[in-house]
């Protein structure tokens, strides 16, 4: 069971990768939620939200450092890195004209597992560094 687990996470990541949202879908239950911290997201708003990023990162690529798996929880930390070449939207509803500059971020997902999908994720990213590297905030 955990290796199934770690291969659905792992597929989770190949599909953003390939920017596959359809895919992604495929990927998770039906009352999937994703809890981070612009609040709370369901299947649909967790959409968007991913839409979004890719949209202002087209580029964007993940790498896997790190998998921890117990029982029906996995735990992924990862790095990004993408160049922002489209209107990137905050979840606060600003708009971010592209900057054409590269930025790297790094964060981690869990996942809660149940029947073969993924049934609740906990999204962890530093958002206050990429937007220093886009130039829209003093360096920390």
């Amino acid at each position: 069971m955990v290796d199934d687990n770690r291969k659905i996470a792992q597929s989770f990541f190949e599909a953003l990768d390939a920017h596959d949202l359809d895919a992604l879908d495929s990927l998770r239950a039906v009352s999937f939620q994703s809890d981070a911290a612009t609040g709370t997201m369901d299947i649909e708003r967790n959409r968007r939200y991913i839409e979004n990023l890719l949209t202002g990162f087209p580029d964007l690529h993940f790498e896997i450092n790190l998998t921890v798996a117990q029982g029906d929880y996995i735990v992924v930390d990862w790095s990004a890195e993408g160049t922002h070449q489209g209107v990137f939207h905050t979840p606060a509803g600003a708009s971010i004209a592209p900057t054409e500059r590269t930025a790297k971020m790094v964060g981690s997902h869990t996942f809660e597992l149940k029947n073969g999908k993924i049934a609740h994720s906990w999204f962890f990213t530093d958002m206050a560094s990429l937007l220093a590297q886009l130039g829209l905030m003093p360096p920390i």
